[in-house]
């Protein structure tokens, strides 16, 4: 009787150490995530390590205009002429902007202007493209009929900036508060850039509202220049080729706060305006006479 009786106990042991064992190889649901599960395939290893965590069951907020092509889009600078005046006329202000400033850069924007025209879609393009033509015209007129030597311009007016100006400003700066068409700071730099150094040379802890100009005339025209500015929020830097200050004061020879060109040069722009006009059908509220 003693050995039957010993082994219905070692069985009873037996199979309860085996349920106990299941019980606690069985993990919680709240402990399973799809991160932790074995894969099935590469694929679904790197798809798992591409992942964040999840932290919480709520859904990222998301702009409600955006759709999966502009979260796949590309670069604008490898964008076509097609494509990049589309983004001109754009109802995002962020693409009107980046490919204004792209088309700012482009010394044979005057050689294809009639075409960009036609590529408009809207009149929002059209009209940075007036204003675009304008520039690139006073550009090429300061490039081909006025002073291309002496002491250097940036085409730009500021103000005297004292730390603190700006946030994330902690040293004096140069506030960029107009930049003038045909000039290189309307090329490279925005209202309100804050100009932090000079050739990286800080701003003076003593400058006076002169400085700036003191600075960039010690420079000839013709001259790499580089700017580390503050723009929303980050320090970036600016790099162009100076001007002459003789064409600055040659084009824009009226004092005051509004920006008057030279009458001469004006004419010819109202001449340029008319055979847009004429060539493309432009709407004359986009190119009034003066």
């Amino acid at each position: 009787m003693i050995k039957p009786m010993k082994m219905i106990l070692c069985v009873a042991v037996c199979t309860l150490l085996l349920h106990t064992s299941s019980a606690f190889a069985q993990p919680a649901n709240d402990d399973v995530s799809t991160k932790d599960a074995a894969p099935t395939s590469p694929t679904q290893t790197d798809k798992a390590e591409e992942q964040e965590p999840e932290e919480s069951t709520t859904p990222p907020e998301t702009d409600d205009n955006a759709t999966a092509d502009d979260q796949a889009a590309p670069p604008i600078e490898s964008l076509d002429d097609e494509q990049l005046i589309a983004k001109l006329g754009s109802e995002h202000y962020d693409d009107r902007r980046r490919a204004h400033e792209l088309l700012l850069k482009r010394d044979d924007f005057n050689e294809h202007a009639e075409r960009y025209f036609k590529l408009a879609e809207n009149l929002e393009a059209q009209k940075r493209l007036i204003s675009l033509a304008h520039h690139h015209f006073l550009r090429e007129f300061r490039i081909k009929h006025m002073d291309t030597v002496g002491p250097a311009a940036v085409g730009v007016s500021h103000l005297l900036a004292p730390p603190g100006t700006m946030p994330g400003q902690t040293r004096p700066a140069v506030h960029v508060t107009r930049t003038v068409p045909g000039f290189p700071g309307h090329t490279h730099l925005r209202v309100d850039d804050m100009i932090l150094s000079v050739n990286g040379m800080p701003m003076p802890e003593n400058a006076a509202s002169d400085t700036f100009g003191d600075i960039v005339q010690q420079m000839t025209a013709g001259e790499q220049i580089t700017f580390e500015v503050l723009r929303d929020g980050k320090v970036i830097k600016r790099t162009m080729t100076l001007a002459s200050s003789r064409a600055l004061r040659g084009m824009f020879p009226y004092p005051g706060d509004r920006l008057q060109v030279l009458e001469m040069v004006e004419q010819r722009w109202q001449q340029r305006l008319r055979q847009l006009k004429r060539d493309i059908k432009l709407p004359k509220q986009l190119a009034p006479e003066k």
